[in-house]
């Protein structure tokens, strides 16, 4: 499939493999690994798996996943 400039572009998960992609997902298997096997980009896993994705939002406002005990993240200590 080319894509509006030329280039060949992968297509994205059919509808009919989003349950098995996300299915394997759970089960442990990489994004990478999941690509090559249905023959999609990286992006269109992560796509059929979005849901599943650890929440990225909080970092970016500023929890960096500090918890009530007092843990953080190495060079993250305020002293």
């Amino acid at each position: 499939m080319l894509d509006s400039q030329g280039c060949v572009r992968r297509p994205a998960v059919a509808a009919a493999k989003t349950a098995d992609v996300r299915t394997s997902y759970l089960e442990s298997r990489s994004i990478a690994a999941l690509a090559r096997d249905h023959r999609v980009s990286r992006g269109a896993i992560r796509t059929a798996v979005a849901d599943l994705l650890p929440d990225r939002s909080r970092y970016a406002a500023g929890d960096h996943g500090r918890s009530a005990a007092g843990w953080a993240p190495r060079g993250t200590i305020d002293r």
